[in-house]
């Protein structure tokens, strides 16, 4: 298998903290996601102003937005509701800001004097008052204070009054959604969310919210007057990408699939998708994990504790079995989910193949993970499935040794188009 070359990097030229003092980045954290500086790095090294870029796991936009800042043009694939809005909403930049400053005020406004006449105590009545429909995540008081509810919703109330409406709408509802996390009774572990006790913290959503929709409209003033290519985002699995994005062909590819570590990136999303209403029942969360690369969560783990994995591909049999089999002496489950985590990724591998132009160079942002004790090398594999795929491998960069263990590291996997 090939080897890596090192070039450890700070941390905030790695992970997420990069974007959150870059325009239009700024607007939606996702702490999962990787940094605008490794997509400006690739480009600088191996794009144009000309070159078409590829993005099949946009999550939150991080490649999309990178490159419309640099004027180059770029499509995108996101199979998650909330981050294709937040990634769509943060690309359209024909928003006047002094409009939606205008906008912002009359929502500020008008929350505050329903504060006046309303209690925020009960959701239930605020709702029935104002015909509102209360988030239908399980126990929702377990994610929001009543009173904090309240008020989000009295927020999302006035944002959907006229006479806002769109593009301004929906940047507002993303500063909305923005927020959601930072109003909840939780905290962020290891990627992860877990609950927390925050009933004596103070928790403004007004404020937040001001905060949020502020930064908006200060980028805003900026992007207003930038003009050249833009970027655009499709609501798909990126298993099925060939199918949507035309006669377009990249020259090059820049993302981050999700790594094989058991993380549901669903979850860290499930309640920006319950309070806005891209869910509606209890088994909408399931029913998307089941749909991703390497689905982690409810049904999606059931289905990965009763029997073997039966590969879909050969080759991701061969590339992966070892280790598998090794995992798969200790738990099943995890046996189960790393086998099919590489069989779903090589197969969007192979129907990314079918968007680029010969030569097109791939650069992928992987981590590898520990599963009950062994040591998944994710971008060694995932080089062995590149050249299975006709690929011709460029080279493997360590771009950071992560704070988990010292034998976990995120990596840039190189290849190259070979038609």
């Amino acid at each position: 298998m090939s080897q890596r070359r090192v070039s450890h990097r700070p941390s905030k030229q790695v992970t997420f903290k990069g974007g959150q003092d870059r325009l239009a980045h700024r607007w939606f954290r996702l702490t999962p996601s990787f940094s605008p500086h490794l997509v400006a790095d690739v480009l600088e090294k191996y794009g144009t102003s000309t070159s078409r870029v590829l993005d099949p796991f946009s999550g939150r936009g991080t490649t999309p937005i990178e490159c419309q800042l640099r004027g180059v043009p770029c499509v995108g694939a996101e199979i998650n509701p909330a981050l294709h809005f937040a990634a769509t909403v943060s690309l359209n930049w024909e928003v006047d800001a002094d409009t939606l400053q205008s906008h912002a005020t009359r929502v500020v406004e008008r929350v505050r004097a329903l504060k006046k006449s309303l209690s925020l105590s009960d959701p239930q009545i605020l709702a029935t008052h104002l015909s509102l429909q209360i988030p239908t995540i399980h126990n929702v008081y377990r994610w929001w204070r009543p009173e904090v509810l309240g008020e989000l919703m009295l927020i999302k109330y006035a944002i959907s009054e006229p006479p806002c409406e769109s593009p301004y709408k929906e940047a507002l509802l993303l500063a909305l959604t923005s927020i959601l996390l930072d109003a909840a009774n939780i905290t962020l572990g290891r990627l992860q969310l877990h609950f927390i006790d925050r009933s004596g913290h103070h928790i403004d959503p007004l404020a937040l919210f001001t905060s949020a929709a502020s930064a908006m409209i200060e980028d805003m003033r900026e992007l207003n007057t930038r003009r050249g290519p833009s970027s655009e985002i499709h609501l798909i699995d990126n298993r099925s990408l060939s199918s949507v994005i035309g006669d377009y062909r990249a020259e090059l590819v820049i993302t981050s699939p999700p790594y094989p570590n058991r993380y549901s990136y669903v979850w860290n999303t499930r309640p920006h998708l319950y309070f806005m209403e891209w869910f509606a029942t209890a088994s909408d969360a399931s029913s998307l994990d089941c749909r991703t690369i390497g689905g982690t969560w409810g049904t999606a783990t059931s289905r990965h504790q009763k029997g073997t994995h039966a590969y879909c591909h050969p080759e991701v049999e061969e590339t992966v079995g070892a280790i598998v089999g090794e995992i798969r002496e200790k738990d099943l489950l995890m046996s189960n989910y790393v086998a099919m985590y590489f069989d779903d990724l090589y197969a969007s591998i192979k129907e990314t193949k079918q968007c680029l132009t010969d030569d097109a160079i791939c650069a992928y942002v992987v981590g590898n993970s520990r599963a009950k004790g062994s040591i998944v090398e994710t971008d060694l594999l995932l080089a062995e499935l590149f050249r299975h795929a006709g690929y011709s491998l460029m080279g493997i960069e360590e771009v950071r040794r992560r704070n988990s263990g010292k034998e976990l590291h995120e990596t840039i996997v190189f290849a190259r188009n070979s038609p």
